[in-house]
């Protein structure tokens, strides 16, 4: 198998693991905004990109929902409507650690913890001063980058590191 085959093959995979997990945290939303949505049962996949951030990271269930939400904003126009709707204010078109807490199953404060995974790696960054748990979520680019897919080097990392290029 050549080396191209298999990075699209890695991307299909990728792409099918991100789109189940978006698709189940879009459904929490909905239900947490009063709509019925089937919630998939999580079936064995090949791991992706989130898998293998939630892993190395050591990202718990809630965490990694945490994750996908942040990155669902950034990745489907539709996710910011259902925040607002699920928050019960359309104007917190964003998400937050308090929808997090009130849609997800496993939910648990650890994760609001600035030792927290999420918070400690940088993996997601809160924004504006309104506190912890009703200050919006935003994914780090890196991060969003690496889950959709498209590697790049961190631009703060650019100073102390040098990429290794493989050969094929």
């Amino acid at each position: 198998m050549s080396a191209a085959t298999q990075r699209e093959d890695s991307r299909v995979v990728n792409r099918s693991s991100l789109t189940a997990a978006l698709a189940d945290v879009r459904a929490l939303l909905a239900r947490t905004a009063g709509r019925e949505m089937a919630v998939s049962v999580e079936e064995e996949t090949t791991p992706g990109a989130l898998e293998e951030l939630c892993s190395t990271f050591g990202l718990s269930n809630f965490e990694q929902k945490i994750l996908v939400l942040s990155a669902g904003v950034e990745l489907d126009s539709s996710f910011a409507a259902l925040c607002g709707e699920a928050q019960g204010d359309n104007a917190r078109q964003y998400p937050t650690f308090s929808l997090a807490l009130a849609a997800f199953p496993d939910a648990h404060w650890s994760a609001v913890s600035p030792a927290s995974p999420l918070r400690h790696w940088r993996l997601i960054e809160l924004v504006g001063g309104s506190g912890p748990t009703s200050s919006a979520l935003r994914i780090s680019e890196w991060a969003l980058s690496f889950l959709a897919g498209v590697q790049h080097l961190d631009e703060q990392l650019a100073g102390y590191v040098v990429p290794v290029l493989q050969s094929a």
